[in-house]
């Protein structure tokens, strides 16, 4: 009994994952197949872009107050580092400039 029940419950869910709209997914990736995400790769860490539509439509207070939530996560990371341990922000502002300035 508990396997058929298990069985009927398994057909089911690969019967509406078949049965899926692809359409959505191919319109999707036809409007994005010429912007290019990846702006820089080293390694293992990718700089990546993303398409913001309707960012132009935004009022000039809204731009403001995007900005001024970018700022304030950007000093939130600072103040994460600085809490972690005391000399934490030395280190990373060093490891920044010799990352910046590095010639070869």
């Amino acid at each position: 009994m508990k396997l058929t029940k298990t069985l009927l419950t398994m057909i089911v869910v690969g019967t509406m994952l078949a049965c899926s709209s692809p359409d959505a997914k191919d319109k999707a990736n036809e409007a994005g197949d010429d912007f290019n995400y990846v702006a820089e790769q080293f390694a293992d860490v990718k700089i990546l872009r993303y398409q913001v539509p309707s960012f132009d439509e935004l009022s000039l207070k809204e731009k403001q107050l995007l900005y001024c939530l970018q700022e304030a996560a950007y000093w939130g990371r600072e103040i994460f580092y600085d809490q972690n341990y005391e000399h934490n922000l030395y280190i990373k502002r060093t490891l920044e400039a010799v990352v910046e300035n590095y010639k070869g």
